[in-house]
């Protein structure tokens, strides 16, 4: 009460220590329902293409993503090939392969690890510079299906190294979503590397 804030210095009490309070607090709020609302679309999504789209959608809201590709893991050829790709100029990203333990999607597949604010030219070589503008960063998160990798989920952005925890978790819960998906679209592939996901930056 009165007795402990005359105890306190002046301005320690500051209504703009509140205000940032109060604005996280609406942010994380904002977060939450709009992944909830997303999980809710995805499930409802009628192809694994809707489903992308619903989730690139949320990312872009909630991350500084332009772009956003989905590699899938085939075992016969040890390599991720996206499958699927939304946003500015996805067109150059379809089809593109990288093998397992390269580039940046490559070693996120092959060490279980997530990654974010790594160059987007080490993904994309110089496939970055065919976006205008170029891209600059990337965020990827691999995913599971029965503790077996099937893929990797990339976002990339046209800022330099703007990812944070924060987008990392957007990430990661539409990558489950995802996962959930991926019955009406990928097709399974039981002759998959066992997978024990962790993070890196």
């Amino acid at each position: 009460g009165q007795e402990a804030r005359s105890l306190l210095a002046p301005g320690v009490m500051d209504s703009s220590i509140d205000k940032q309070a109060l604005n996280q607090i609406r942010a994380n709020a904002s977060e939450t329902a709009l992944l909830n609302d997303c999980a809710d679309r995805m499930t409802r999504a009628a192809s694994f293409a809707e489903a992308m789209g619903v989730m690139s959608q949320a990312l872009r809201q909630l991350t500084p993503i332009t772009t956003c590709a989905f590699y899938r893991y085939d075992a016969a050829s040890d390599s991720l090939t996206c499958s699927l790709a939304t946003g500015d100029s996805n067109r150059y990203l379809t089809g593109l392969t990288i093998r397992l333990g390269e580039r940046v999607s490559g070693w996120c597949a092959a060490n279980k690890r997530t990654s974010m604010n790594s160059d987007a030219s080490l993904d994309l070589f110089h496939i970055a510079g065919l976006f205008l503008p170029v891209l600059r960063s990337t965020i990827a998160v691999p995913i599971a299906e029965d503790d077996r990798l099937v893929g990797v989920l990339t976002g990339y952005s046209v800022l330099d190294q703007p990812f944070n925890e924060a987008h990392l978790y957007a990430f990661e819960r539409t990558a489950e979503f995802l996962k959930e998906r991926l019955d009406v679209a990928v097709p399974q592939n039981r002759s998959v590397i066992p997978f024990r996901a962790s993070r890196t930056s």
